[in-house]
């Protein structure tokens, strides 16, 4: 059995060492965490690699990466992520892409933790993880990111899945499902979209939570909600309805965000009850407990990672995510009630 064990690793091990992978790495106008996203691929513990940058609607040099990479710089005219990932892809010549958006900055052993799950798992992707350590501080980017990365960390090793912002994938695979949806012009669901496709074909992606990289991004309030209703929720109301498909991955759509979601949907109505019919205040303070304790142990993470003083404002944004997600599902069920429109 030892023996055998043996020869499994060493067999890892030599997948890892031939296998080289195509980093694609869509750019918008202006973006200086490009950098940090750069030196973080270097020290990776994978050398082989051709790293294709494309920039969206500007121009840059990179004269930091060494000689020794093969790195290729594409331009594209604000024509968004989507976009970009799939020029980049066309000129990958390896047999493995992995996509990342330039405000990450992967661990050094993201790369060859990848590799190794999809060589021992018969996989055709991997999707990773944010860690719990974002870069940001400010209490909208703490808890938009570790809401992420409490998400990923519930659905581990979940499939049908697909993530612009650390998504591996052989291209063999990404060619035959024709690649992310143009028609999504900016951020928004197309890499759901792709794992839908992926997941309808056959091919199996799976969601790796211990495939950690650091999130650089600064989230406002007015920019999270923006995204929650019109990036997220609405077009993928829409999508759904187009494909005429369930939910194929439990990801942020669990029974207990199912729960919640419909808890925060009864929420205005109560309210309204409590405060015009019968002007009691009780049943309020009970849809509080109940919001509280259907997503304490996420709340149990966040006081592990912050001041504690900060939890009543946690909740109240997680309240307004729930919000946000609900406005923008209405939104989108009246777009396919009236329209054809698609996402």
């Amino acid at each position: 059995m030892k023996e055998t064990a043996t020869k499994w690793l060493n067999s890892i091990k030599v997948l890892t060492q031939n296998n080289m992978i195509s980093i694609v790495i869509p750019v918008k106008f202006n973006d200086q965490d490009i950098d940090h996203c750069l030196r973080a691929i270097l020290k990776s513990t994978i050398k082989s690699l051709e790293i294709i940058i494309v920039l969206d609607g500007w121009n840059r040099t990179f004269n930091e990466i060494p000689k020794t990479i093969d790195l290729i710089i594409l331009e594209a005219e604000n024509k968004g992520p989507a976009y970009c990932r799939n020029l980049g892809a066309m000129k990958a010549k390896y047999d493995l892409i992995c996509f990342i958006d330039s405000d990450v900055e992967i661990y050094e052993n993201a790369l060859e933790i990848t590799l190794n799950t999809i060589a021992a798992r018969s996989l055709d992707g991997a999707i990773g993880s944010y860690d719990d350590s974002p870069t940001s501080q400010k209490t909208v980017s703490l808890f938009r990111n570790l809401l992420h990365h409490y998400h990923h960390k519930q659905n581990d090793k979940c499939m049908g899945v697909f993530w612009g912002a650390f998504g591996l994938i052989k291209k063999d695979a990404f060619k035959k499902v024709n690649g992310f949806d143009e028609s999504f012009s900016h951020p928004s669901i197309e890499d759901v979209e792709l794992g839908y496709r992926l997941f309808d074909a056959g091919y199996k992606v799976s969601l790796e939570a211990n495939i950690l990289l650091k999130h650089r991004k600064n989230w406002t309030l007015k920019r999270m909600i923006f995204t929650d209703i019109f990036l997220r929720a609405k077009p993928w109301t829409i999508l759904l309805k187009n494909r005429n498909k369930t939910i194929t991955t439990k990801l942020n759509a669990s029974l207990k965000e199912k729960a919640t979601a419909l808890l925060v949907a009864l929420g205005p109505v109560l309210i309204l009850w409590c405060c015009l019919v019968s002007q009691i205040w009780w049943p309020c303070l009970i849809y509080l407990c109940l919001f509280i304790s259907m997503q304490k142990s996420f709340y149990v993470l966040i006081a592990k990672k912050t001041n504690p003083l900060k939890l009543p404002l946690i909740v109240l944004l997680h309240h307004t995510y729930f919000i946000s997600a609900m406005v923008g599902f209405s939104i989108g069920s009246i777009s396919n009630l009236y329209s054809h429109e698609r996402v």
